[in-house]
C-alpha cells in the first residue's frame, strides 16, 4: 500500500478522472498524502465494487487502496468540487472528456493535470494542445501539468519508491504541483519543458514495442541494449528538430525520456513491450491487442512519430520499421533485417 506523507499543509481536493491501474494507483497515492480524493469511473457497479472492498481487483488485484479514498460515477459531481482534475484516461479519450469538463471551468482556479501518455490518436499533435485549442477562454498556459515518467502502476500502488516529473510552462506551478504528489515513496521532480516531457512519454512507446519484438525473435540481450540506445538517439533527434517546441535534451535524458525507455522497453508489465512480443510470435493485430487488454499507446504513436519525421524530414529507422510492421504487413523479422542492413554510418 502507498506509504503516507505526514505533511498535512495544503490539503487539496482532487478528482482522479479514471479507474483503470493508473488512475487508481495515483488516487490512492494522494489519499495517502492526506489530501481529499475522489476516484472516478463510469462504470457504477465497479464504482460500487471498489467502494465495497477498496481493492481494485481488475487492475490492481489483490492490493488495499488508501482507507481514505472516495469513489463516484458521477462525473459532474467529482470535477465541480475540486481543485485539481487528474486525467488518467487513455489518450484516444482526452478529447471526449475534455468536453465533460469545460462547462466546470468557466472562470474558476481549477488546475488539470495529464497523467496520459502519447499524441491525440486523431491530429497527431501533443496532449496539452488540446487543452491549449479547447480552453483558450477559460484557462491560462499556467492552469495544467504534466506527470510523466517510469512508474508502473503495481509497483506505485505498492509502495514501492518511484521517481516522476512533472511539467508546467511555469516554474512556480510546477513546483507546487510537485509538491502535491511528493511522498516518502514517490519522489517527484519539477520541470518547465512541457512537450520534451510529453516527447518522451509518447515515442519511448514505440522504441518498447520493437524491444518487444526483438524479444519475441529471440535476439539475444544485445539488441535489447542497441534498441534503447538506438531509440533514445531517435528521441532526442526528433527533439532537436522540432525547434519550435524549445525541446530540452536534458528532459529527454531524464526520467520522462530515458528513464521510461528503460522501464517500458525492458519489463514485461510494459503493455508496449508485451505487444510487440505478441506480434512477433505471429500473432494478429487484433489478437495482439486482446491479449494485452488495455490500450497500446504505440499503436497509435507510431503513426504519428513517422508522419513528424517526414515533415522535419529526419531518420528515424526504428520508428520507421515498426511503422512498417503496424501499417504495411511487415513480417516482423524483415523489420529487423532492414534495421541491420543499413549503411555504415557513424554513431553521432
Amino acid at each position: 500500500m502507498v506509504q503516507k506523507n505526514n505533511n498535512t499543509k495544503n490539503t487539496k481536493k482532487i478528482c482522479v478522472l479514471g479507474a483503470g491501474s493508473w488512475g487508481t494507483a495515483l488516487a490512492s497515492l494522494l489519499a495517502g498524502n492526506n489530501h481529499d480524493v475522489y476516484l472516478w469511473g463510469r462504470d457504477k457497479a465497479f464504482i460500487d465494487s471498489l467502494t465495497k472492498s477498496g481493492v481494485n481487483e481488475k487492475y490492481l488485484p489483490r492490493i488495499k487502496l488508501n482507507e481514505n479514498l472516495k469513489y463516484t460515477s458521477d462525473f459532474d459531481f467529482a470535477v465541480s468540487i475540486s481543485d485539481i482534475i487528474l486525467i488518467s484516461t487513455p489518450s484516444n479519450t482526452l478529447n471526449l472528456i475534455l468536453h465533460k469538463i469545460k462547462k466546470h471551468l468557466h472562470n474558476s482556479n481549477k488546475h488539470l493535470v495529464l497523467t496520459c501518455k502519447g499524441f491525440n490518436p486523431d491530429t497527431g499533435a501533443f496532449l496539452s494542445n488540446s487543452i491549449d485549442d479547447m480552453f483558450a477562454e477559460h484557462l491560462n498556459g499556467n492552469s495544467y501539468s504534466i506527470l510523466s515518467g517510469p512508474s508502473f502502476a503495481v509497483d506505485l500502488a505498492n509502495g514501492l519508491p518511484t521517481s516522476v516529473v512533472v511539467a508546467s510552462k511555469s516554474s512556480k506551478i510546477a513546483k507546487e504541483m510537485a509538491l502535491v504528489f511528493h511522498s516518502n515513496s514517490f519522489r517527484v521532480y519539477d520541470n518547465t519543458d512541457i512537450y520534451g516531457v510529453q516527447l518522451g512519454g509518447a515515442v519511448k512507446n514505440i522504441i518498447a514495442f520493437m524491444a518487444g519484438i526483438a524479444y519475441g525473435l529471440e535476439l539475444g540481450s544485445n539488441s535489447h541494449a542497441a534498441l534503447i540506445t538506438r531509440g533514445l538517439n531517435e528521441i532526442i533527434r526528433l527533439g532537436k528538430a522540432m525547434k519550435e517546441l524549445k525541446v530540452k535534451t536534458n528532459t529527454l535524458i531524464g526520467l520522462s525520456g530515458l528513464g521510461d525507455l528503460v522501464l517500458t522497453a525492458g519489463d514485461d508489465k510494459s503493455r508496449n513491450r508485451r505487444f510487440g512480443i505478441y506480434i512477433a510470435q505471429g500473432k494478429s493485430l487484433e489478437t495482439a491487442l486482446e491479449f494485452v487488454g488495455q490500450t497500446v499507446e504505440s499503436r497509435f504513436a507510431v503513426k504519428h512519430a513517422y508522419n513528424l519525421s517526414k515533415k522535419y524530414n529526419i531518420e528515424l529507422p526504428i520508428t520507421e520499421q515498426a511503422y512498417g510492421i503496424l501499417y504495411k504487413n511487415l513480417p516482423a523479422k524483415d523489420a529487423i533485417k532492414n534495421l541491420l542492413n543499413r549503411a555504415q554510418k557513424s554513431e553521432y
